[in-house]
């Protein structure tokens, strides 16, 4: 990791070093340039004071022929001329050249002044590049001491902690070797006690010699027993703790077990949920429920039941119900119709001679939409004649019980 943060700066300064001997390359050609325009300038001063040296001339020979007439043109004018000529040909030479050069020299300080603004800023960066590499050593010094010291600190935590499963071990064995001895000591305590008591019996007997080989070998056997009686013990305790391993284990498989099931039942119950949606999907809908079955026909000779009256139809009159079924009158003489008793209607209804009313407003809605008042009357007229002979049934035999 050094290396990299060593190698990093080496290559920044390689490239500053190189950009500043560029920099330097055209510094040196500028000057060049401008040494040179310098030279241009000093030819032009030449030639400036050359047209003046010529000029005062012509003027020393104007005075000085003033009085005479020039009759032609001299062959040494004309030789001037030629020269003033070449001379304006040069100066517009040199005055190209000249406005060349200015704006070389204008593009080169341009240049210049560029690359000082770029040498300024990479002289910036390197400087917060140097500024970020020493806060950077400084961040990885600091690192590397927490490092060593959390190294310090982890060794020696490693090291109480092995110095502490040490003691526990010493202190395991020393329990072990202590129950090892309370066991041998309540075996002796056991075993003396039995010696005694023998004893005590043995004393009490005349043979002594017989008590003393029989109390030999009932303490060799009461050794052996508790001897079994301790391994049994040990191992006792060493099944229970596998056993109580073995049971938290079993429990756990039986945590586990629950949520699997619980899982399965709930991918059980989504499954059948997606299927049950696929089958609505997929199915055909439904057709539509078959209608209700036409009433029964009532015999001829019974008489026709009493209709009871509704309270909420107590406004319907038998003759709004007779013009919404279509009925007729048989005379022309309109007779009240007494309560309850609806002959005509009834034998209409038997006889299946009613038409139903469109209605004038929705003729051309739909046909469950389009069913008239009458035949929802109709169907509580037919309901209200099942239920009537049930109720008188049960009033006569009322009336024949009282």
């Amino acid at each position: 990791m050094d290396f990299i943060l060593e190698e990093q700066p080496v290559s920044k300064y390689h490239k500053v070093f190189s950009i500043v001997f560029y920099m330097g390359l055209l510094i040196n050609f500028a000057l060049s340039l401008r040494n040179n325009v310098r030279s241009n300038s000093v030819l032009k001063d030449a030639s400036k004071w050359y047209k003046e040296n010529k000029e005062l001339k012509r003027k020393t020979l104007y005075l000085g022929d003033k009085d005479a007439v020039d009759e032609g043109v001299d062959a040494g004018e004309s030789s001037n001329d030629a020269d003033i000529e070449n001379l304006n040909r040069t100066i517009k030479q040199l005055s190209t050249e000249v406005a060349e050069l200015q704006t070389e020299l204008d593009t080169v300080r341009q240049s210049e002044f560029q690359t000082l603004e770029q040498n300024m800023k990479l002289n910036e960066e390197l400087e917060l590049r140097k500024a970020e590499n020493r806060k950077f050593k400084a961040e990885l010094e600091e690192l590397r001491t927490e490092h060593q010291q959390l190294r310090r600190v982890s060794e020696m935590m490693k090291k109480e902690l092995e110095d502490l499963k040490e003691i526990e071990e010493n202190q395991r064995n020393d329990i072990i070797l202590l129950k090892k001895e309370a066991g041998e000591q309540k075996r002796e305590r056991n075993i003396l006690k039995h010696q005694s008591t023998l004893i005590m019996q043995g004393l009490n007997d005349s043979n002594g010699t017989e008590s003393l080989i029989l109390l030999q070998e009932i303490e060799n056997l009461k050794r052996t027993l508790e001897d079994e009686r301790s391994r049994h013990e040990e191992e006792l305790n060493s099944l229970q703790d596998r056993f109580e391993q073995d049971q938290e284990n079993d429990s756990h498989i039986e945590i586990l077990e629950e949520r699997l099931k619980l899982v399965e039942e709930e991918l059980k119950s989504a499954i059948s949920r997606a299927e049950a949606a696929e089958a609505k999907l997929k199915a055909p809908p439904l057709p539509p429920p078959p209608p209700p079955p036409p009433p029964p026909p009532f015999a001829a000779n019974d008489c026709p039941p009493v209709v009871p009256l509704r309270r909420r139809r107590s406004r319907a009159t038998v003759e709004d119900l007779a013009k919404t079924i279509g009925v007729q009158e048989s005379s022309p003489d309109k007779k009240p119709a007494p309560p309850g008793v609806n002959h005509d209607i009834i034998n209409a209804i038997k006889e299946g001679k009613f038409t139903l009313k469109k209605s004038k407003k929705e003729g051309k809605m739909e046909k469950d939409r389009d069913t008239p008042k009458a035949v929802s009357e109709i169907l509580n007229i037919l309901g209200s004649l099942r239920r009537a002979p049930k109720k008188r049934q049960s009033q006569y035999l009322g009336d024949v019980q009282l």
